[in-house]
């Protein structure tokens, strides 16, 4: 799809898909999501933690904030140059 529309990169990707997170990202071409800056959005307890073993692998930065209570939590995926773009107060945001 993204062929058709005249996207070739993508910066961001937001997502909160209810537990397909897994699903879909990696479903991505992994050339195209190497190139991605940043990815945040909230897991739902399916498979979060091989996803955000498999965004380490693609050189993400990974920040996620996750109750022990809850199954539920945000989580941030972001490549190098972007986070040190980032002021101390954003990265202290993040985690």
């Amino acid at each position: 799809m993204l062929k058709e529309i005249w996207i070739s990169k993508i910066d961001l990707i937001k997502i909160d898909t209810e537990g397909a997170e897994y699903d879909i990202l990696i479903s991505i071409n992994t050339e195209l999501i190497s190139e991605v800056r940043w990815i945040t959005g909230e897991l739902h307890g399916n498979k979060d933690f091989e996803l955000l073993d498999y965004l380490e692998k693609l050189d993400f930065n990974i920040s996620m904030q996750k109750n022990i209570d809850n199954k539920l939590f945000m989580f941030n995926c972001a490549k190098e140059e972007v986070i040190n773009k980032l002021s101390k107060e954003d990265k202290s945001n993040l985690k």
